[in-house]
C-alpha cells in the first residue's frame, strides 16, 4: 500500500506529456521516465551518513614513572555516531605493555592495529574505556625522559609523577603546568595539543650538595716527582658510579698537601674545606650517574732534608674502595731509594701499566700498585757532580784542492759546541797562509801566541775567540720559555730550576708582561733568568778558516804529503776531501783516516767484485750526463772572469780535481795526516802494454820450452808476482796480463795444431761425406762445450779474456798430448 502511495505521488510530481490511460486501468510511460522515478525513489531512501564516526570528548593519563618504567591508567570517553555496525576506535601506543581493560565497565580487550592500540565499539552513543598499562623498562641507569603516542583527539591531561626532586623538565608539544612537589617526589602534569604526542624531558638541577645514597669506586694513577725541597704530584681519579648521581666528588687531602690546580672536562670549580676536615671539593658541571674522570696536581714541602720522604696524595673518603698505581720520577742528579713499602706491591718496568707510564715521556724511577691506603717512604738525595768537558767540536769538514804546481788550498769547517772558554788554539801546517776566518759567518782577526814549549822554536799558533762563550749572571735572561696549554709558573720553574717553589724569580723578571700568577697566557714568551749566582750557557757556532800552503809541483811519479791544522779541542768526527789533479793517477793512500773512495781491495775481494760487474751488467746512459768536474771548471772559470773585472763573486774556492774522501770518529786532537803516492795517467797506458809484452814473454817460455827448470819456474813466478804487484796499484794491468797469457796460449797451439788442423780442415773439404764422422760422441760433447762457452761469452761479454783463457789451455793441452802421441808411434 505504501508502494503504491509512493509510486502515485512520484508520478503526480512528475510532468510527463506523453502520459495515456488505457481501456484496462493501465499507464504506459517511456522507458527513460521510468528510470528517472526508480533512481528518485533510491535516492529518497538514503539516510544521511555523519561525517566522523567517532568523536572523542575528554582523554586522561595518571601514572609513576620509576627507574625508566611508566605505570599509568588511561581514562577516555568518546561518542560513536555510526549506526552502522562494529566500529574500531584508536585507543594507546601499541609499544606499551596492557594490563585491564574496560568498556563501559566491562573487560574488553584491545587488538593492534598498526603502531596504535585500537578497541572495537558495536553500538552507538556513548563510551567510556578505562586502561592500565606499563610502558619504557626499568632499569638501574636510565634516561630522564618519557615519550609515547595518542591517537589525534581533542584535550588531554597527562600527570606523571616523578620520583625526583628539583627537575628541570621540558614538554615538545603542548602546555606544561609549573611542577608541584608532592610526597613521592614531584608532579608534573601536562597539556597535550590535537597531535596526541608526548615527549617528556627532565633533568636535575645542580645543587651541588653532598649526596648521602650515591654508591661508586675509585682507580687512581698518582705520578710523584721527586725533589730535594718539593715534591710534586699528579693524581688521575676515575670514579665509577654504582648507584645514584653526584654533582660533587670529596677528596681527603693529607697535612700539607697544597692543591694548585684540578682539570677534567666534567670539573666546574673546586675548592679546599676543612670544617669536617681536610677535604678537596670537586664540583662538577651536570650531574653524573657513570663515570667521570679529572686529575688533581698537588704540591708538598719536604720536611727535612735528611728525613725520608712520604709519598701523600688525595683519597676518596672513607666507605669508597679504591684501587691504583703510583710512579716516582726524579730529576737527574738525585738519587732515590725505599725506604718502607706497606699495602702497596713493587712493579717491574715490564708490569708497570701504559694508565701510569702515559703521565710521563720520561721513564720511571719506582712504581706500585694498591687496593687500599698506601704508606710508601723514599730516601731522596743529591748525587756528587761530574766535571764535563766545556768545549767540544762536533764535526770538522775539509776540503784540500792541490794543483800541479804544487799549490795546496784548504778550507775548514769546525761546528763548535762551547761552554766556558774563550779561545780556541790552530796550529796552521808550516809555511800556511790564512786567507781568511768566520765565525757564523762573520769575518774575525784571530790574534798570534807562542806555542807550546815542546813545539819548534818560532812556532805560534792562532788564537781565535769563541763566540757567545760567556758566563750569565742573575737577572740576565738568555733562555725563553713559550707558555703551553695547562702550565703554570710552578711547572715552568721545576721545568728549569727543579724546584718549584722558585716560580717568584721568573715573575720577578717578567714584570712587563706579568702582574700575577693569575695573568699567565697560553703563548706567552717569557724570559727565564739563570738558575742563580753564575751559570754557563753553552753555545753552538761554526768557524770557517781557509789557507793556501806552496809545495814544490808535483812530477810525473811521486809521494806527497798533507796535513790538517792542529787543534787543541777534542774533535768527535773529521770528513776530509782531497782534490787531486785529474792528469794523475794515485796508486796509494796512506792516511791515520779510513778511506771511503778509489780504495785498493786485496784479489780476492777484487775477483769477487768482477763477478759481481759480470753478474749484473751496467748500462750506460747516450745522452743527458754531464760531469761533476766539468760543472765545478765552469763555475771557477765563470767566477774567476767576474773577479777579474771587479764583479763579486759567489765563492773563491774552486773544487776542480778528482775528489777523494776520508772520515774517522773520535780522532781526538790527533792531527789527520794523508801521504798519496801518485804516477802520471799518461805513463799508464805504456805500463799495461808491458805489463802484455812481459805476461806474453813469460808465458811463452814456458810453453815453448821442452825442458823446463827450476830457474825458468823461478824467473816466471818472480815476474808474475810482479805483475800482480803493479796490477793492485794500476787498474787495468791484471786484464792485460790475462791477454798476454791468452796470446802465448794461441801461438803455442797453433804450432802444435796448426799444421794437423789443417791438413784435417783440407780432407774434410776435399770429402764432404766424411763430415758425418762428427756425429760421434766425443765431437759432439767438444762441440757442446764449444757452444756453451761461446753462450757464456755473448752473454757476459767482461769474461772473454778468462773464457779465451780456459779454452786455449784446454786446446793446447789437447794438442800437446796429442803431438806426444805421434813422437811415441814415430819412435
Amino acid at each position: 500500500m505504501n508502494q503504491r502511495r509512493a509510486w502515485g505521488c512520484l508520478l503526480a510530481s512528475l510532468s510527463v506529456p506523453a502520459l495515456a490511460l488505457a481501456a484496462d486501468g493501465k499507464v504506459r510511460l517511456p522507458l527513460e521516465t521510468w528510470q528517472e522515478m526508480r533512481d528518485q525513489l533510491e535516492a529518497n531512501a538514503k539516510k544521511p551518513v555523519p561525517g566522523v564516526a567517532v568523536c572523542p570528548i575528554e582523554r586522561r593519563i595518571d601514572g609513576v614513572f620509576r627507574k625508566g618504567l611508566y605505570s599509568a591508567t588511561l581514562v577516555a570517553r568518546f561518542e560513536v555516531l555510526d549506526d552502522r555496525g562494529h566500529v574500531r576506535v584508536p585507543v594507546l601506543d601499541a609499544r606499551a605493555a596492557l594490563g585491564e581493560v574496560l568498556l563501559d565497565g566491562k573487560p574488553t580487550s584491545l587488538l593492534r592495529e598498526g603502531d596504535l592500540y585500537t578497541l572495537g565499539v558495536d553500538q552507538p552513543g556513548g563510551h567510556e574505556v578505562r586502561v592500565k598499562f606499563h610502558l619504557g623498562r626499568e632499569l638501574e641507569r636510565f634516561a630522564r625522559q618519557l615519550r609515547f603516542r595518542l591517537p589525534p583527539a581533542g584535550a588531554t591531561v597527562v600527570s606523571v609523577l616523578l620520583p625526583e626532586t628539583d627537575v628541570e623538565p621540558r614538554l615538545g608539544a603542548g602546555v606544561l603546568e609549573p611542577p608541584r612537589p608532592s610526597a613521592g617526589g614531584t608532579q608534573l602534569v601536562a597539556h597535550l595539543d590535537a597531535s596526541g604526542r608526548f615527549d617528556l624531558v627532565w633533568n636535575r638541577r645542580l645543587a651541588h650538595k653532598e649526596q648521602q645514597a650515591v654508591k661508586s669506586e675509585a682507580r687512581l694513577n698518582a705520578l710523584f716527582t721527586m725533589g730535594e725541597s718539593v715534591v710534586d704530584g699528579m693524581a688521575v681519579f676515575d670514579h665509577d658510579i654504582l648507584e645514584g648521581e653526584t654533582d660533587r666528588i670529596d677528596l681527603a687531602l693529607p697535612a700539607n698537601i697544597e692543591v694548585s690546580r684540578v682539570d677534567g672536562d666534567a670539573v666546574l670549580q673546586w675548592y679546599t674545606a676543612s670544617d669536617q676536615g681536610n677535604r678537596l671539593i670537586v664540583l662538577l658541571r651536570y650531574l653524573v650517574d657513570k663515570k667521570v674522570r679529572f686529575a688533581v696536581h698537588f704540591q708538598y714541602p719536604v720536611e727535612a732534608a735528611s728525613a725520608p720522604i712520604d709519598l701523600r696524595l688525595p683519597l676518596p673518603l672513607a666507605g669508597t674502595p679504591v684501587t691504583g698505581n703510583l710512579g716516582v720520577l726524579s730529576p737527574p742528579g738525585l738519587s732515590v731509594e725505599l725506604k718502607e713499602a706497606q699495602r702497596v706491591q713493587a712493579l717491574t718496568p715490564r708490569d708497570m701499566p701504559p694508565e701510569l707510564t702515559d703521565l710521563s715521556s720520561s721513564p720511571l724511577l719506582l712504581g706500585f700498585t694498591f687496593d687500599q691506603e698506601p704508606r710508601v717512604l723514599l730516601a731522596v738525595e743529591r748525587m756528587s757532580e761530574v766535571e764535563l768537558t766545556t768545549t767540544i767540536i762536533d764535526e770538522l769538514q775539509a776540503s784540500s784542492v792541490i794543483n800541479e804546481d804544487g799549490t795546496e788550498v784548504t778550507k775548514l769547517k769546525l761546528r763548535v759546541r762551547n761552554n766556558a772558554r774563550q779561545y780556541a788554539a790552530i796550529d796552521l801546517p808550516p809555511g800556511a797562509l790564512l786567507t781568511h776566518s768566520l765565525i757564523d759567518g762573520t769575518p774575525v782577526r784571530p790574534a798570534l801566541a807562542q806555542a807550546a814549549s815542546g813545539a819548534p822554536p818560532g812556532r805560534e799558533h792562532l788564537l781565535l775567540p769563541l763566540r757567545q762563550s760567556q758566563r750569565v749572571g742573575e737577572g740576565r735572561s738568555q733562555q725563553r720559555h713559550v707558555v703551553a696549554g695547562n702550565e703554570t709558573l710552578s711547572d715552568i720553574a721545576n721545568f728549569y730550576y727543579g724546584d718549584p717553589t722558585a716560580w717568584r724569580r721568573i715573575l720577578d723578571n717578567n714584570q712587563d708582561q706579568l702582574g700575577g700568577p693569575e695573568d699567565l697566557l697560553l703563548g706567552q714568551q717569557l724570559r727565564i733568568p739563570a738558575a742563580g749566582g753564575a751559570a754557563v750557557e753553552e753555545s753552538s757556532f761554526i768557524i770557517e778558516l781557509a789557507y793556501k800552503l806552496q809545495h814544490p809541483a808535483l812530477g810525473s811519479f811521486g809521494r806527497r804529503g798533507l796535513v790538517l791544522p792542529g787543534v787543541d779541542i777534542e774533535v768527535v768526527k773529521v770528513v776530509w776531501h782531497v782534490y787531486f789533479p785529474e792528469a794523475l793517477e794515485p796508486l796509494s793512500f796512506d792516511a791515520n783516516l779510513r778511506q771511503y773512495s778509489a780504495i785498493r781491495y786485496d784479489p780476492f775481494r777484487r775477483v769477487l767484485q768482477f763477478l759481481d760487474h759480470v753478474r749484473w751488467v751496467r748500462h750506460a746512459w747516450a745522452g743527458g750526463y754531464t760531469n761533476i768536474l766539468q760543472q765545478r771548471r765552469a763555475i771557477w772559470t765563470f767566477e774567476s772572469t767576474r773577479k777579474e773585472r771587479g764583479r763579486a763573486v759567489l765563492s773563491s774556492f774552486p773544487l776542480v780535481g778528482e775528489r777523494y774522501r776520508f772520515k774517522r770518529l773520535f780522532p781526538g786532537t790527533e792531527q789527520p795526516r794523508i801521504a798519496v803516492s801518485y804516477l802520471d795517467r799518461d805513463a799508464i797506458p805504456p805500463l799495461r802494454w808491458i805489463a802484455l809484452g812481459v805476461a806474453f814473454l813469460l808465458a811463452t817460455l814456458l810453453l815453448w820450452r821442452r825442458r823446463r827448470g827450476r830457474e825458468l819456474w823461478w824467473t816466471a813466478g818472480i815476474g808474475l808476482l810482479v805483475l800482480l804487484v803493479c796490477g793492485h796499484f794500476v787498474l787495468g794491468i791484471n786484464r792485460r796480463i790475462v791477454w798476454g797469457v791468452d796470446l802465448a796460449l794461441l801461438l803455442a797451439w797453433l804450432r802444435l795444431a796448426g799444421r794437423p788442423l789443417w791438413r784435417a780442415v783440407r780432407d774434410r773439404l776435399s770429402a764432404p761425406w766424411s763430415w758425418g764422422d762428427l756425429l760421434r760422441l766425443r765431437p759432439l760433447v767438444w762441440i757442446a762445450l764449444a757452444c756453451v762457452a761461446l753462450w757464456v761469452t755473448l752473454r757476459h761479454p767482461l769474461l772473454l779474456s778468462t773464457i779465451a783463457l780456459v779454452v786455449l789451455l784446454a786446446a793446447w793441452w789437447q794438442a800437446q798430448r796429442a803431438a806426444a802421441g805421434r813422437e811415441v808411434r814415430h819412435a
